[in-house]
């Protein structure tokens, strides 16, 4: 098993890989990492700073693959339990009404890097350099930062990380992720440690 961590602190990321957590490395430019379901981590940033009203999604039964990591037919779901949940169709921009002008309003205001531009590119399979996704997480402004960070933390108590509080503690606010791929599957998860820096992991 390949494992690699990557943390940025005071715009100097560093890198680990495999067991030598006493050891580290600059981060490695050309390192990429597929967004898998982290960009649902974004679109909830975005809400919670644009203090959007936006409905919550109800399962209805008509997407059963989809609404599976939603709710039950019949039932309804906020932004909260659908960052919890992992529920894509919660955090489509097209369902909440998200323009691409608003889109990127808000995060050429933060100064955030150019890939999370296009809306079109909040989707699993697109690459993202790794030093890129970390400069993303790093313009999120604290106060939102630590609204994410607390519902992420619920994912390792009721969402589907249930369980792993005893592996990663609760001093990491992270959203997990999985993607198959040709070679076999990889999973990690992205999001802050305690004191705020950004972090990537991947095994």
């Amino acid at each position: 098993e390949r494992v690699t961590n990557v943390s940025s602190h005071d715009s100097q990321p560093r890198y680990w890989q495999g067991s030598q957590w006493s050891s580290s490395q600059p981060l490695p430019e050309s390192l990429q990492t597929p967004l898998g379901s982290l960009w649902k981590l974004f679109v909830y940033s975005y809400l919670t700073a644009s203090q959007a009203q936006e409905p919550p999604l109800r399962c209805e039964g008509k997407d059963r693959v989809e609404e599976a990591y939603c709710c039950d037919p019949g039932e309804s779901l906020d932004r909260e339990q659908a960052l919890i949940r992992s529920c894509g169709l919660y955090f489509a921009p097209a369902r909440l009404g998200i323009t691409q002008e608003a889109w990127q309003r808000y995060w050429q205001a933060l100064r955030a890097p150019g890939w999370i531009l296009p809306l079109a590119q909040l989707n699993e399979d697109h690459p993202v350099r790794v030093t890129d996704l970390l400069q993303a997480l790093a313009v999120i402004p604290p106060h939102i930062r630590q609204i994410a960070g607390n519902t992420l933390s619920e994912l390792l108590l009721q969402g589907r990380g249930k369980g792993g509080v005893g592996e990663l503690g609760t001093l990491l606010h992270i959203k997990s992720f999985t993607m198959p791929l040709s070679t076999g599957t990889v999973g990690g998860g992205a999001g802050w440690s305690d004191n705020g820096t950004p972090l990537w992991f991947a095994g």
